[in-house]
């Protein structure tokens, strides 16, 4: 089913039909130098998330839950505890993922522990 999906989504690409793609640039500079530059995209059949630079030689990534994300900026107690996924790709490194139906996702240059809030 999935290589069918994708070949869907792949075919209506051709014809220049978009069916739910998002892409996430993510770039901190300091004095004209990139410090950050992560790019997340998301497709109906998968996500890719790609650490193009990052002045640590790491870019961190921590994926929430939609739910995480309130209003009130303020995330439920128990989202800290529970990210649904941490982990670090290299400069130039890339991964690719399941999508979720809904995620919230922090990046940075250090490996400090981000909440939902990405502070």
């Amino acid at each position: 089913m999935k290589t069918v999906l994708a070949i869907l989504v792949y075919t209506l690409s051709l014809f220049g039909i978009d069916v739910g793609s998002h892409i996430r640039t993510d770039r901190v500079q300091s004095n004209g130098t990139d410090v950050l530059y992560s790019e997340v995209v998301a497709q109906p059949t998968g996500t890719r998330f790609e650490c193009v630079r990052s002045a640590s030689g790491q870019c961190y990534y921590t994926v929430f839950p939609e739910q995480c994300a309130t209003p009130s900026g303020r995330p439920p107690a128990d989202c800290l505890s529970r990210p649904a996924q941490r982990f670090a790709l290299a400069d130039g490194d890339s991964r690719r993922m399941p999508t979720r139906s809904s995620m919230r996702m922090c990046v940075s240059a250090d490996a400090k522990v981000r909440g939902p809030g990405c502070e």
